[in-house]
C-alpha cells in the first residue's frame, strides 16, 4: 500500500474517532507506522484549522457592495447592501499537491458538496507561490467555460493562508483514464477497444476547445498535461491548475469575438524571471519553455496539447521522464528528439500521427495556429474525413472512403451508374465490346458489375493494408539493438536468437498470422526459426527472400555477395520443412559499420505465410461473394518452368495435397497484366483519371473440386494489390484480387 493511501486511512480513523468523541492521538494511530506521524499531524492540523475557519462562517459576506446614492446615472438599491451567508460543515481531506491541499465540505444552505483549496502551510510566507496561488484562483473564477471548474469564493485564513472554494468534481484524472485504457487493451474485444479509444479522443477535443476559449481571453495555461485534466462522472472534461497561467497578446480575430481580454489583477505585478517562463511539467513542455524563452504564447499550449495526444496514442510521454534527468529531458525537447508515435506502435494511424507531430513541431510556426484547428483535425479523423496535417496516398483515399461508407458504397455505385446511363451513351465504357453489350442487356448484370467492382477495390485495399502492417512489424524488429548485437557476436550460440525470435512471433501472432519466423545470417545460413525445425543451420542464400532476384535458384546455387536491400515479398516456394507452398516477407538486418560510412549487412529477418491462409480476403464481403487471390509474378512450380497466374487463395485450394496448382491463363492473364500497369501509373500520377477496372460476365472458376458448387457462369471483378512502400512509393507484389458471384447456378 502506498504512503498516500496509508495516510488517507489514518486520517479517516482520526475523523471517525473524533465524531464518536474518542479523540485518538497521532501516536496511537501511528503505532505501527511511526514514520508517518509527522505528516499525519500536519494533515490533522490543516483539518482543524479549516474546521475553525468554518465555525466563523456565520458572519455575513458582502457579495455586491451597496451603491453610492450620489453615483451618477445609477439607480439605488432600496434594500441597501446585498449580503449572503455560507455555512460549510463536515470538512474532509481529499488530496494534496505540490502547491496546496484540498478538502471537501458540505454547503448546508445550498445542499451541495464543495472543494476548498488552501495554499500549503510551507508556502505561507513565499510571496512568489502566494502570487501563483492567487492568480490561479482569479483566472479560474473569471474564465467562464464548461471546461473550467467554477469558483464560488476566495478568502484568507486567520493566519494569512489564501484559499478558494470551488465546485467539487467526482471522477478521475485524464492520466488515470489513459492508464486504465492501456491496461485493458489486451483484455477487451477490438470493437470495444476502438470505442473507448474514440471516447478518449472526444475528451481530448473538449480539452482543446477549453484551451481555445482561454486563448481567446488572452490566457495561456503553460502546464497542460493529463494530470491537470479532470474527467467527471457525467461526461464533464475540465482543465484544472491554472497557477502557471500568463496573459498574452490576443490576435485580431480573438478581439473581434466580443470577449474582454483577461488580465489578472492579483499575483501579476512581480517581474517574471527566466525560471518562471521555463516552469511547467518537463515531459510536456514546449521547446521554447524548455529553453527559458520569455516570449511564451499560445503555440506553447498547442505543443503541450500535442504531447497529451501523444500520451493517448502511445500510452507514454513524448520524453521518458523516469529514466532521464531534467537537463537531458529539456535538451531532447529543445532539439525536437521525439520518437514518432508509429515507431512505438504501428497500430496508430498515419493521419493521427501526423496530427500529433504537427502540434508538437519544433518550430512554433509549423504547429497548428489555434487549439480549435487542432480539435477540428481530430474531429475530421473521427469522422473519417481527410485531415489537414496528413497528405493521403492514392491508396489511402479510396480506402478511407470505403471505410466510412462501407454499407452504402455498393448501393451508391449502382445509383451513380444508373444516373450516368440515363444522361450518356453506353460508349463511355471502353472495355471489351462483348462484355459491355452483355452487361447492357440486363439490369442484373449492371448491378453486379458495380457491386463486385466496389467489393474488389475494397478487398485489394484491405490486403494491401495487411501486407503493410507485416512490413512495418519486420521493419521495426529488424532495427532492434538486441537482434543486431546477437548477430554480430560470433561466439554466441543460437539459443538467444531462438528466444528472441520466439518472443516476437508470440507478440505478433494475432496481427501477422504467420506460419513461421526466421533469421538468416549474412551468408544465408538459417540461424533461427520458430517453430524450430531441422532447417536451422542450412543455407538459404538461393531463396528469393534472401537475394531478391525474383526467382528461387537451385539449392546450393548462391549469388555472389548479393542480398535484398529493402522490404521484399518473395515468389511462392515449397518449404524444405513440410513441403507446403508458401510466400515470405523479408527485410535486411543492417548495422552501422565500424568506420561509420556504410551500413553493414548482418542478415535477413522474415516471416512466411502458407498459401491459402488469406482469410482476410473474405471479411468484408457479402455472403454470396467469393474472394480469390492470384499471383501474376513468375514461379517455378511446374517442372522448373517459369509460369504466371498462380492461385494463392481459393475456398477449394488445398496446396498441401496438390502437385499441380491451378492458374489463371490465356487472354485474361494478358488483360490483368495491362490492368496492373495502369494501376501503377495511376499510383505514380494521382491526377490521372482512374480507369474503371476489369469485369467479366462469363467467368469460369479456375479451381476444380468442391462438387458442382463452383461450376457454371460467374460474374467477376479484378483489382491489383498495390502496397505503399517507403516514402510513399508504390510496391507491386504482383497480386490480383478476384471477387466472384455466381451468375448461373449449376445443377
Amino acid at each position: 500500500m502506498s504512503e498516500d493511501n496509508r495516510l488517507d486511512q489514518l486520517l479517516e480513523r482520526w475523523e471517525d474517532g473524533v465524531e464518536r468523541g474518542l479523540h485518538p492521538t497521532v501516536e496511537e494511530l501511528c503505532a505501527d507506522c511511526p514514520e508517518l506521524a509527522s505528516e499525519l499531524r500536519a494533515r490533522i492540523e490543516d483539518l482543524q484549522s479549516i474546521s475553525q475557519l468554518l465555525d466563523l462562517s456565520d458572519a455575513p459576506t458582502e457579495l455586491i457592495p451597496g451603491q453610492r446614492k450620489d453615483a451618477p446615472g445609477r439607480r439605488e438599491l432600496d434594500e441597501g447592501p446585498l449580503t449572503a451567508e455560507i455555512d460549510l460543515t463536515q470538512p474532509k481531506f481529499h488530496a494534496e499537491g505540490g502547491l496546496g491541499v484540498v478538502f471537501t465540505a458540505s454547503d448546508s444552505h445550498l445542499h451541495r458538496e464543495v472543494a476548498i483549496k488552501f495554499l500549503h502551510r510551507s508556502f505561507a510566507r513565499d510571496s512568489r507561490t502566494r502570487d501563483r496561488f492567487c492568480r490561479e484562483a482569479e483566472i479560474t473564477s473569471r474564465l467562464d467555460h464548461p471546461g473550467i471548474v467554477p469558483v464560488h469564493g476566495i478568502g484568507e485564513t486567520q493566519d494569512g493562508r489564501p484559499f478558494y472554494i470551488m465546485r467539487f468534481i467526482r471522477g478521475e484524472t485524464f492520466e488515470s483514464a489513459i492508464q486504465n485504457f492501456r491496461k485493458q487493451q489486451d483484455q477487451v474485444h477490438t470493437r470495444q477497444w476502438n470505442l473507448e479509444f474514440r471516447a478518449l479522443l472526444t475528451r481530448f477535443i473538449s480539452v482543446c476547445n477549453t484551451i481555445a476559449y482561454a486563448h481567446n481571453r488572452g490566457i495561456v495555461h503553460r502546464d497542460i498535461k493529463p494530470e491537470n485534466i479532470m474527467l467527471g462522472s457525467y461526461g464533464e472534461t475540465m482543465v484544472v491548475d491554472w497557477g502557471l497561467a500568463l496573459p498574452v497578446q490576443r490576435d485580431p480575430q480573438a478581439r473581434a469575438s466580443g470577449e474582454r481580454t483577461l488580465v489578472p489583477l492579483t499575483g501579476n505585478t512581480r517581474k517574471q524571471g527566466a525560471d518562471d517562463y521555463a516552469a511547467g511539467t518537463p515531459t510536456y513542455m514546449s521547446p521554447e519553455q524548455a529553453s527559458g524563452e520569455t516570449s511564451i504564447g499560445i503555440a506553447s499550449d498547442i505543443y503541450s496539447l500535442g504531447a497529451v495526444l501523444y500520451k493517448i496514442l502511445t500510452g507514454q510521454s513524448p520524453v521518458d521522464g523516469k529514466t532521464l534527468g531534467l537537463n537531458e529531458i529539456r535538451q531532447r525537447i529543445r532539439e525536437g528528439r521525439i520518437t514518432p508515435p508509429r515507431s512505438v506502435s504501428r497500430k496508430i494511424s498515419r493521419s493521427l500521427e501526423a496530427i500529433c507531430l504537427r502540434a508538437m513541431a519544433r518550430s512554433e510556426h509549423d504547429r497548428y495556429p489555434s487549439a480549435l484547428e487542432l480539435a477540428t483535425d481530430v474531429e475530421r479523423y473521427l469522422g473519417d474525413e481527410r485531415v489537414q496535417a496528413y497528405r493521403e496516398s492514392p491508396v489511402e483515399i479510396p480506402f478511407r472512403w470505403f471505410r466510412k461508407h462501407r454499407l452504402l458504397a455498393q448501393v451508391t455505385a449502382i445509383s451513380i451508374l444508373l444516373l450516368v446511363m440515363t444522361l450518356t451513351s453506353f460508349s463511355i465504357w471502353t472495355e471489351s465490346a462483348k462484355n459491355e453489350l452483355e452487361m447492357a442487356n440486363t439490369d442484373l448484370a449492371v448491378a453486379n458489375r458495380e457491386l463486385l467492382v466496389s467489393a474488389a477495390k475494397l478487398t485489394a485495399l484491405t490486403v494491401a493494408q495487411n501486407i503493410n502492417e507485416r512490413y512495418h512489424i519486420l521493419e521495426r524488429e529488424s532495427e532492434n539493438p538486441d537482434l543486431i548485437t546477437l548477430l554480430r557476436d560470433p561466439d554466441s550460440n543460437r539459443a538467444p536468437l531462438l528466444a528472441w525470435l520466439q518472443i516476437r512471433k508470440d507478440r505478433y501472432d494475432a496481427t501477422a498470422d504467420s506460419e513461421s519466423w526466421f533469421i538468416c545470417d549474412a551468408h544465408g545460413i538459417q540461424q533461427a526459426r520458430i517453430p524450430e525445425e531441422d532447417s536451422i543451420g542450412n543455407s538459404y542464400a538461393h531463396r528469393d527472400y534472401f537475394h531478391g532476384k525474383g526467382l528461387d535458384l537451385k539449392t546450393g546455387e548462391n549469388p555472389e555477395q548479393e542480398h535484398i536491400t529493402d522490404l521484399h515479398l518473395s515468389v511462392p516456394y515449397t518449404s524444405s520443412n513440410d513441403d507446403d507452398k508458401k510466400v515470405a516477407l523479408s527485410i535486411p538486418i543492417l548495422g552501422i559499420a565500424s568506420d561509420g560510412d556504410q551500413p553493414e549487412f548482418l542478415g535477413v529477418l522474415g516471416m512466411s505465410i502458407k498459401l491459402g491462409n488469406f482469410q482476410i480476403l473474405q471479411q468484408d464481403l457479402a455472403t454470396n461473394q467469393v474472394a480469390v487471390l492470384v499471383n501474376l509474378g513468375i514461379d517455378q512450380f511446374e517442372e522448373d518452368q517459369e509460369k504466371r497466374g498462380l492461385i494463392l487463395h481459393h475456398p477449394n485450394l488445398h496446396v498441401d495435397q496438390r502437385t499441380s496448382l491451378p492458374r489463371i491463363e490465356g487472354d485474361l492473364l494478358t488483360e490483368l497484366e495491362k490492368l496492373r500497369e495502369t494501376r501503377r501509373q495511376e499510383f505514380r500520377s494521382p491526377n490521372l483519371p482512374r480507369s474503371p477496372g476489369l469485369f467479366r460476365v462469363d467467368y469460369q472458376d479456375p479451381v476444380p473440386g468442391g462438387g458442382n458448387s463452383f461450376q457454371g457462369r460467374w460474374y467477376a471483378a479484378f483489382e491489383p494489390v498495390l502496397v505503399e512502400g517507403r516514402e510513399g512509393r508504390a510496391r507491386d507484389p504482383g497480386w490480383v484480387v478476384i471477387v466472384q458471384k455466381q451468375a448461373t447456378p449449376s445443377h
